[in-house]
């Protein structure tokens, strides 16, 4: 029995007496006594914290009368409450004697899915096509179509592709591919499919000859003067630069060295591209049209322009039926197959200059924002490869989207873009007060949001995205960044159990004795707890990790993992907190300091920040049930 409760029913015991000592005939007493009682129920019957919240088997709190306020810096302290009984009793809570300000955070560990796995060595694998079909339904059904960035209040469509034409080489020695008969083929729908004619613009073959880039822009959105929204060969030139170049590094290798290659062998000759041969070779112009290459095609997705206010845009997906074999008069979706290791993106963004700017340059808001995709698309073609193919199993979206989200995190300073941080990418401090851009605001608004159920919903979906490259953020910064994200691609799993993996494989490696030691034997629920502290902390600069994301200005605020890759510093407080109310100026997380505003619903690994008050100390009640699935962790700060 809670305190609450004990305290109602020791008032009616002591009243009854009184009543037994009052001069006052039997039946009376005993109607008075039922009246006293029953106003009393009714004023404290009902004080419990999340009295009615979530669904399932509730426990009471029951705290300790001391919890251990470990791991965590002097200034910083956390641990779990202990939860127990079903009906519940009330205990207090010892603070100590030193005043913090005090939260507790409550963490949705509702079991995560686990997706199938079909190892080659295993009864019966599903075929590659099966297993196809199943990416492309699971985002179907998920609203994330073309695992594409969307913006504004769009959706996005299933977008196919097929191409057919002649091939020309250069008299310069150079290998291209001209001719206006080149097609390729949008298919919104099965029924209307789009035609789009399209010229190769460049081509960049590396010097030793192990990987090229062909670039394609639909004949209806190329240039060659300087017309407003139209791509012209400066800006396919930028492009091309950005993912290949002849003899420095671009998107192409930072990717693959922290993924692994995009293409290769794999045990579905009949249904898949083959593996390439990577000597390229005078044969080139002819091995342009299968795999070996990466092909980009520019075009405008859905043929919707360039967004007005508060509408969507597609800036760019991959799809894996590309990688299919094409057919012939299947009357299916495998008769558009490109048949090519190709990532689409949308030419009227990429050629939007700022408004303020006399010509178009790359660095502008729409283009970077384009080549920043153009890394997001690629981290998606790898993993379609290692995971969907190379592994034969099914994936989890959120697992998908946070890889791409990281990758344009970790080469955001390399490409001069600012990512889903949303700062300067050359300032690895937390950067300005008062931030709107990148994808943290809506995460400040939504930290209830669930981690691994995709939005149906364009708004959803950028809650979606936004609490993905939060848990995405926290895990880089704190456990070796992208050596941690290479392990995870590495992972035969394609679910939560994937970042167990890689934990386990960092420690592994910085072994025996490292700051990581220990974190190989973490569970997916205690990582994802202390993502939510060290969200609630990320102003407090130098903490130790497990709990980092913001470094200050020492060494300029960078976390450098131990593959030379750099992430920003994050300060939560410094971004506003996106509202549908465009008037809305709050900043920082979201703190309930009131119960009765906690949200009815807390997505699974999502977070409710509850602030306790500033200054506690000494023994302190509180009065709340939880469901079963959550945890909760005492935080307390300087």
């Amino acid at each position: 029995m809670d305190n609450c409760a004990g305290l109602v029913f020791r008032v009616i015991f002591l009243g009854r007496k009184i009543l037994k000592r009052m001069f006052i005939k039997p039946v009376k007493r005993t109607i008075l006594f039922l009246i006293v009682s029953l106003v009393l129920l009714m004023l404290f019957g009902g004080c419990s914290l999340f009295g009615g919240f979530g669904s399932g088997d509730e426990k009471l709190y029951s705290a300790q009368e001391v919890v251990s306020l470990s791991p965590g810096s002097e200034d910083i302290q956390y641990d779990e409450i202990p939860l127990s009984g079903s009906s519940g009793s009330l205990k207090t809570l010892a603070l100590g004697d030193t005043p913090r300000d005090t939260y507790i955070l409550f963490s949705n560990l509702e079991d995560n899915s686990v997706f199938e796995a079909s190892p080659k060595n295993g009864t019966e694998a599903v075929s590659v096509k099966e297993r196809i079909a199943r990416y492309n339904a699971q985002a179907v059904s998920d609203s994330a179509k073309n695992r594409g960035i969307v913006v504004g209040s769009g959706s996005a469509e299933k977008v196919y592709s097929r191409a057919s034409g002649d091939l020309d080489e250069s008299s310069g020695g150079e290998p291209s591919i001209t001719g206006d008969d080149i097609r390729f083929w949008e298919a919104i729908t099965e029924e209307t499919p789009r035609e789009i004619p399209a010229t190769c613009r460049k081509v960049v073959v590396k010097n030793d000859g192990s990987q090229g880039l062909s670039v394609w822009v639909a004949n209806e959105s190329f240039t060659e003067d300087d017309e407003t929204g139209k791509i012209n060969q400066t800006m396919v030139d930028a492009l091309a630069a950005s993912f290949l170049d002849p003899s420095e590094d671009r998107i192409y290798e930072w990717v693959t060295d922290i993924y692994g290659e995009e293409w290769g062998s794999h045990d579905f000759p009949q249904e898949l591209l083959s593996a390439y041969d990577t000597d390229i070779d005078g044969t080139l112009v002819d091995e342009s049209t299968g795999p070996g290459w990466v092909t980009v095609l520019l075009y405008d997705i859905s043929g919707d322009g360039f967004p007005k206010p508060n509408e969507g845009r597609i800036y760019g997906y991959f799809h894996g039926l590309h990688n299919l074999i094409r057919l012939e008069n299947s009357y299916s979706l495998q008769d558009y197959s490109a048949e090519r290791v190709m990532i689409s993106l949308d030419a009227p963004i990429f050629a939007q200059k700022d408004s303020d700017s006399a010509q178009w340059n790359v660095s502008d808001y729409y283009p970077s924002e384009i080549i920043s995709t153009l890394a997001h698309e690629f981290q998606h073609l790898v993993f379609f490869y290692r995971k969907n193919v190379t592994f034969n199993i099914d994936t989890a979206i959120w697992l998908n989207e946070m890889l791409s989200l990281m990758t344009e995190d970790l080469l955001s300073d390399r490409l001069g873009v600012p990512g889903p941080r949303g700062v300067n990418p050359l300032d690895g401090t937390s950067g300005e007060e008062g931030n709107f851009l990148g994808r943290l605001p809506f995460y400040n608004a939504y930290p209830d949001d669930s981690l691994v159920d995709w939005g149906e919903l364009p708004y959803d979906q950028y809650q979606s995205y936004s609490t993905a490259y939060s848990f995405g953020a926290f895990l880089g910064r704190n456990y070796d960044g992208a050596r941690l994200f290479r392990a995870i691609q590495n992972s035969p799993y394609g679910d939560y159990r994937a970042v167990e993996d890689g934990l386990q494989a960092v420690e592994a490696f910085h072994a025996p004795d490292s700051v990581y030691a220990g974190i190989g034997s973490l569970s997916f629920n205690d990582i994802v707890v202390r993502w939510g502290v060290a969200n609630l902390v990320s102003d407090t600069v130098q903490l130790s990790p497990g709990l980092a994301l913001n470094k200050g200005t020492t060494d300029d605020g960078w976390f450098t993992d131990s593959l030379g890759y750099r992430l920003g510093s994050i300060d939560l407080s410094k971004y506003y907190r996106a509202s549908t109310n465009t008037q809305s100026l709050l900043t920082g997380l979201r703190v309930y300091s009131n119960k009765y505003d906690f949200p009815e619903i807390v997505g699974d690994y999502g977070h409710i920040y509850y602030h306790v008050g500033d200054n506690i100390s000494g023994i302190l009640p509180l009065d709340f049930s939880v469901p079963s699935t959550f945890r909760a962790t005492l935080i307390r700060r300087r």
